[in-house]
């Protein structure tokens, strides 16, 4: 029988941060040597309204759970909801277990499949609710948000049918399709829908308010929702504005050559999407400048996704933001970058390939300061998140010899994780 794979499915970092990634746990469960991590960030990093415990942030760790199959389990994100919920989302083959209990439905299929756990803090039973569902082909989950009510919203990308007992959706048109899922408080489905394309779309993110749920993601052509259609041609972004109880919605295209990553809620009310873009932007006025392959954004929007702000990091390269958290401490940005990145005079530089950077601006947009973790492997950004008095967290994956603002970390394995403060 190959090796056990787990992902963590709650770090609680004195109830400022949630990790979740992908271990292997060995032959004989060791945990030595991750095999590619997945952090998840949690709090306000995906816009959740309360979603951030008291206390101090400090690095210790209060609780860590393990979520085990005979198949490979990636764990995507994780996330706090207002009372005390935790959820996780990961992406797996074959059956689960969790605290030495078989959890399901385990679907029979022999595809990738999505699932999702809620339980609460300092409950050692078993989960509160678990989700499961999969198709003829890949599916793919990225985030979990909750809502005040304790709902859970999911989305992620899928490429044949997805479904379980509870929905079904139709195949994408043509080759890959995002999807939202909202679970109710005890996990079961409310609503599925599809943001289907004529060509191609992937959901990559979710924030939620007290009375929407916003959605980010990429597609090329066009895009069709229940209550719109997005037709720009070529790849834009998107961001769509969805009421909690179901559809219609309304939405926008941002682009041409946007690919939106991440959102977040700002102190405001209003919202923060982050990403890459490979072409020069003008967007409702606000310039967003480029110099080659792929260059990071970061910009805000009013609740009627009008762009209030915008602001670029250039580079030469395949650049990327990856995670923005909002909060008492501005916006903070994570992701990753090759060779060099510059914002204005503040310029970082890669020691190897890929690096990870660590990125914050105020609330208006304006550059605060930019940094680099240097790894003489790779590193890269994948999480960010906000105490309540504005301390900031980052999570990165790196691999070999790695230094961050002169403190020095070697990786065990050959891709390990590491949480910034």
């Amino acid at each position: 029988m190959p090796p056990l794979r787990a992902i963590v499915a709650a770090t609680l970092v004195t109830g400022c941060h949630l990790i979740s990634g992908l271990t292997d746990l060995g032959p004989e469960g060791s945990g030595r040597g991750g095999a590619g991590g997945n952090l998840g960030g949690g709090g306000g990093s995906g816009g959740d309204e309360g979603g951030m415990g008291g206390g101090p942030c400090g690095g210790q760790a209060l609780a860590a759970d393990a979520l085990s199959g005979n198949g490979q389990v990636v764990g995507r994100s994780v996330a706090i909801g207002p009372t005390g919920q935790v959820g996780a989302t990961f992406n797996h083959r074959g059956n689960l277990v969790f605290r030495d209990d078989a959890i399901g439905p385990n679907m029979s299929f022999d595809t990738q499949q999505i699932g999702a756990m809620g339980f609460r803090l300092g409950d050692t039973g078993a989960p509160a609710w678990t989700f499961s569902a999969g198709g003829d082909a890949e599916a793919g989950v990225q985030q979990i948000a909750f809502g005040a009510d304790g709902s859970a919203y999911l989305c992620g990308s899928y490429f044949g049918t997805l479904g379980n007992a509870e929905f079904s959706l139709s195949p994408p048109i043509a080759s890959r399709a995002g999807f939202v899922v909202k679970l109710d408080p005890m996990g079961q489905v409310d609503w599925a829908a599809a943001l289907d394309s004529n060509n191609s779309a992937g959901c990559y993110g979710l924030a939620v308010t007290s009375d929407r749920l916003f959605v980010v993601g990429e597609f090329t052509d066009d895009l069709s929702f229940p209550g719109d259609y997005l037709d720009p041609g070529g790849t834009h972004g998107f961001v769509l504005s969805l009421p909690l109880d179901d559809m219609p919605g309304t939405g926008r295209a941002l682009g041409p050559g946007m690919v939106i990553q991440s959102i977040a809620v700002d102190e405001a009310g209003g919202l923060v999407l982050a990403g890459y873009h490979t072409q020069a932007q003008d967007l409702d006025g606000h310039p967003l400048d480029y110099v080659a392959g792929r260059d990071v954004f970061v910009l805000g929007t009013d609740r009627d996704l009008q762009v209030t702000w915008a602001q670029a990091a250039t580079g030469n390269n395949a650049d990327s933001a990856e995670w923005v958290a909002t909060g008492p401490g501005g916006v903070l940005v994570v992701g990753s970058f090759r060779q060099k990145l510059s914002v204005g005079m503040a310029e970082i530089t890669a020691q190897s390939g890929m690096n990870a950077f660590v990125w914050t601006l105020d609330d208006d947009g304006n550059h605060r300061w930019l940094r680099a973790l240097e790894s003489d492997t790779e590193a890269s950004g994948h999480a960010a998140a906000q105490g309540p008095a504005g301390e900031l967290f980052a999570g990165i994956r790196f691999a070999g010899e790695s230094t961050y603002d002169g403190h020095p970390w070697s990786a065990v394995g050959n891709s390990d994780a590491l949480v910034l403060r």
